[in-house]
Protein backbone atom coordinates (compact mmCIF):
# COMPACT_ATOMS: atom_id res chain seq x y z
CA UNK A 1 0.00 0.00 0.00
CA UNK A 2 1.10 3.54 -0.56
CA UNK A 3 1.10 6.31 2.02
CA UNK A 4 -2.12 7.75 0.57
CA UNK A 5 -4.08 4.58 1.40
CA UNK A 6 -5.08 3.54 4.90
CA UNK A 7 -3.41 0.45 6.29
CA UNK A 8 -5.36 -2.80 6.28
CA UNK A 9 -6.33 -4.13 9.68
CA UNK A 10 -6.04 -7.84 10.47
CA UNK A 11 -9.85 -8.01 10.27
CA UNK A 12 -9.71 -6.62 6.71
CA UNK A 13 -7.17 -9.25 5.64
CA UNK A 14 -9.24 -11.95 7.34
CA UNK A 15 -12.46 -10.87 5.59
CA UNK A 16 -10.66 -10.68 2.22
CA UNK A 17 -9.19 -14.18 2.60
CA UNK A 18 -12.56 -15.57 3.70
CA UNK A 19 -14.16 -14.19 0.52
CA UNK A 20 -11.35 -15.47 -1.71
CA UNK A 21 -11.42 -18.95 -0.17
CA UNK A 22 -15.21 -19.17 -0.34
CA UNK A 23 -15.27 -17.98 -3.98
CA UNK A 24 -12.65 -20.57 -4.96
CA UNK A 25 -14.57 -23.28 -3.14
CA UNK A 26 -17.77 -22.26 -4.94
CA UNK A 27 -15.98 -22.67 -8.28
CA UNK A 28 -14.92 -26.18 -7.20
CA UNK A 29 -11.29 -25.08 -7.23
CA UNK A 30 -10.44 -24.58 -3.54
CA UNK A 31 -7.19 -23.27 -2.17
CA UNK A 32 -6.02 -26.18 -0.01
CA UNK A 33 -4.84 -24.12 2.95
CA UNK A 34 -5.77 -23.32 6.51
CA UNK A 35 -4.68 -19.84 7.46
CA UNK A 36 -4.41 -18.00 10.75
CA UNK A 37 -4.54 -14.21 10.55
CA UNK A 38 -3.26 -12.39 13.60
CA UNK A 39 -2.30 -8.87 14.50
CA UNK A 40 -3.19 -5.75 16.41
CA UNK A 41 -6.41 -4.04 15.36
CA UNK A 42 -5.72 -0.31 15.79
CA UNK A 43 -9.37 0.59 15.19
CA UNK A 44 -10.62 -1.53 18.12
CA UNK A 45 -7.39 -1.35 20.16
CA UNK A 46 -7.35 -5.10 20.70
CA UNK A 47 -5.54 -8.16 19.35
CA UNK A 48 -7.13 -10.13 16.54
CA UNK A 49 -6.78 -13.82 15.71
CA UNK A 50 -8.90 -15.53 13.06
CA UNK A 51 -9.01 -18.82 11.11
CA UNK A 52 -9.91 -19.41 7.45
CA UNK A 53 -9.88 -22.81 5.73
CA UNK A 54 -10.28 -24.21 2.22
CA UNK A 55 -14.09 -24.21 2.49
CA UNK A 56 -14.22 -20.55 3.47
CA UNK A 57 -15.07 -21.50 7.05
CA UNK A 58 -14.11 -18.69 9.41
CA UNK A 59 -14.01 -18.15 13.11
CA UNK A 60 -12.12 -16.13 15.66
CA UNK A 61 -10.89 -17.22 19.09
CA UNK A 62 -8.23 -16.24 21.64
CA UNK A 63 -6.37 -19.49 20.86
CA UNK A 64 -6.14 -21.14 17.45
CA UNK A 65 -4.03 -23.78 15.71
CA UNK A 66 -4.01 -25.49 12.32
CA UNK A 67 -3.19 -28.97 11.07
CA UNK A 68 -1.99 -31.47 13.65
CA UNK A 69 -1.84 -28.67 16.23
CA UNK A 70 -5.61 -28.14 15.97
CA UNK A 71 -6.08 -31.65 17.34
CA UNK A 72 -3.23 -31.92 19.84
CA UNK A 73 -2.15 -28.39 20.86
CA UNK A 74 -5.46 -26.51 20.78
CA UNK A 75 -6.85 -28.21 23.92
CA UNK A 76 -3.61 -27.39 25.77
CA UNK A 77 -3.74 -23.77 24.61
CA UNK A 78 -7.40 -23.39 25.53
CA UNK A 79 -6.90 -24.98 28.96
CA UNK A 80 -4.01 -22.64 29.85
CA UNK A 81 -5.86 -19.57 28.55
CA UNK A 82 -9.03 -20.38 30.49
CA UNK A 83 -7.04 -21.19 33.65
CA UNK A 84 -5.57 -17.68 33.63
CA UNK A 85 -8.26 -15.52 31.97
CA UNK A 86 -11.34 -17.53 32.94
CA UNK A 87 -13.83 -19.21 30.63
CA UNK A 88 -15.24 -15.87 29.53
CA UNK A 89 -11.74 -14.45 28.88
CA UNK A 90 -12.28 -11.35 31.00
CA UNK A 91 -9.58 -12.12 33.57
CA UNK A 92 -5.87 -11.48 33.42
CA UNK A 93 -4.30 -12.54 30.13
CA UNK A 94 -1.16 -14.61 29.66
CA UNK A 95 2.06 -12.64 29.63
CA UNK A 96 4.33 -12.85 26.59
CA UNK A 97 6.74 -15.09 28.53
CA UNK A 98 3.94 -17.41 29.67
CA UNK A 99 2.52 -17.61 26.15
CA UNK A 100 5.93 -18.40 24.66
CA UNK A 101 6.55 -21.12 27.27
CA UNK A 102 3.09 -22.57 26.55
CA UNK A 103 3.75 -22.62 22.79
CA UNK A 104 7.13 -24.29 23.41
CA UNK A 105 5.40 -26.96 25.50
CA UNK A 106 2.77 -27.53 22.79
CA UNK A 107 5.48 -27.80 20.14
CA UNK A 108 7.34 -30.36 22.27
CA UNK A 109 4.18 -32.46 22.54
CA UNK A 110 3.65 -32.19 18.78
CA UNK A 111 7.31 -33.04 18.11
CA UNK A 112 7.12 -36.18 20.25
CA UNK A 113 3.85 -37.24 18.61
CA UNK A 114 5.10 -36.72 15.05
CA UNK A 115 8.71 -37.89 15.48
CA UNK A 116 9.64 -36.85 11.93
CA UNK A 117 9.55 -33.11 12.34
CA UNK A 118 12.45 -30.84 13.10
CA UNK A 119 12.92 -29.51 16.61
CA UNK A 120 13.34 -25.85 15.58
CA UNK A 121 10.56 -23.33 16.10
CA UNK A 122 10.12 -19.73 15.01
CA UNK A 123 8.22 -17.32 17.24
CA UNK A 124 6.75 -14.13 15.84
CA UNK A 125 5.51 -11.39 18.14
CA UNK A 126 3.19 -8.57 17.18
CA UNK A 127 3.62 -5.87 19.81
CA UNK A 128 1.01 -3.24 20.62
CA UNK A 129 2.00 0.25 19.55
CA UNK A 130 4.87 -0.89 17.36
CA UNK A 131 4.66 -1.34 13.60
CA UNK A 132 7.05 -4.27 13.43
CA UNK A 133 7.19 -7.99 13.97
CA UNK A 134 9.84 -9.65 16.11
CA UNK A 135 10.89 -13.07 14.81
CA UNK A 136 13.11 -15.46 16.78
CA UNK A 137 14.13 -19.03 16.00
CA UNK A 138 15.28 -21.53 18.59
CA UNK A 139 15.78 -25.23 19.11
CA UNK A 140 13.22 -26.68 21.51
CA UNK A 141 14.85 -29.83 22.70
CA UNK A 142 18.04 -31.68 22.67
CA UNK A 143 17.95 -35.26 21.49
CA UNK A 144 17.87 -37.74 24.37
CA UNK A 145 19.07 -41.34 24.49
CA UNK A 146 15.53 -42.56 23.80
CA UNK A 147 14.84 -40.22 20.86
CA UNK A 148 16.28 -42.54 18.16
CA UNK A 149 14.34 -45.52 19.47
CA UNK A 150 11.11 -43.47 19.60
CA UNK A 151 11.61 -42.39 16.00
CA UNK A 152 12.44 -45.93 14.84
CA UNK A 153 9.37 -47.36 16.61
CA UNK A 154 7.20 -44.73 14.91
CA UNK A 155 8.76 -45.44 11.51
CA UNK A 156 8.27 -49.20 11.92
CA UNK A 157 4.60 -48.68 12.81
CA UNK A 158 4.09 -46.52 9.75
CA UNK A 159 5.92 -49.00 7.48
CA UNK A 160 8.90 -46.75 6.67
CA UNK A 161 11.50 -49.14 8.12
CA UNK A 162 11.81 -52.90 7.67
CA UNK A 163 11.24 -54.98 10.80
CA UNK A 164 14.32 -56.59 12.39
Amino acid sequence: MTDSHPALSPQNVYDYLANVFYARRSKINPLWNSILVGGWDHNKSEPFLGYVDLLGTTYSSPTLATGFGAHIAQPLLREAFEAKAGEDGTGEKLTAEEAEALIDECMKVLFYRDARSINKVSHTKCIKGEHKLMVSTKSLLLPTKESPSLIQRHQRRSGDLPRD
